[in-house]
This record gives C-alpha cells, sequence and structure tokens, in this order.
C-alpha cells in the first residue's frame, strides 16, 4: 500500500495549489482537496485498456429507454465479425 502524498508536479497538472490530505477509508491510498480526488491506478495498462474499450462498447449498445444495460441483437463487436 503506497501512504506517500502525490508529488506536487502531478496537483499542478490540476491547478491544484493546496496539499492533498488522505482521505479515510477504504485501502488508505486516496488522497483529497477541496477539488480532486486521487487514488493510484490498481490495474495493470492491459486491464484498463480493456475496461477502456468495453466500457465504450457498453455506451454504444445500451438503451436509454431502459433502466440498466440492454443489448440489442445488431450490435457488433468492434472486430466487426
Amino acid at each position: 500500500m503506497n501512504t506517500s502524498p502525490p508529488p506536487s508536479q502531478l496537483l499542478a497538472a490540476f491547478n491544484i495549489d493546496d496539499p492533498a490530505q488522505p482521505l479515510p477509508g477504504g485501502q488508505g491510498t486516496a488522497w483529497g482537496t477541496d477539488k480532486l480526488v486521487l487514488k493510484p491506478l490498481d490495474m495493470s495498462r492491459e486491464q484498463m485498456i480493456w475496461q477502456e474499450q468495453t466500457l465504450h462498447d457498453i455506451r454504444l449498445c445500451t438503451t436509454s429507454a431502459k433502466s440498466g444495460f440492454a443489448w440489442p441483437g445488431q450490435c457488433a463487436p468492434r472486430t466487426g465479425a
């Protein structure tokens, strides 16, 4: 578990001047300011790419008229197969 605060360069990238404070609860790795909450990535790059692609596809294939997820039969995979 990394308990080091986010570096000032990272906060500056989000235009945050105030130092981040540790947030209670959870895994103890989240830090926050009045405007931002930061938490270290807890998955591999490959998992993150898969998650982004999957969530993108879910967004494209969901119907807003229904609650939850609805997968229409015409929703083709990204590969076109």
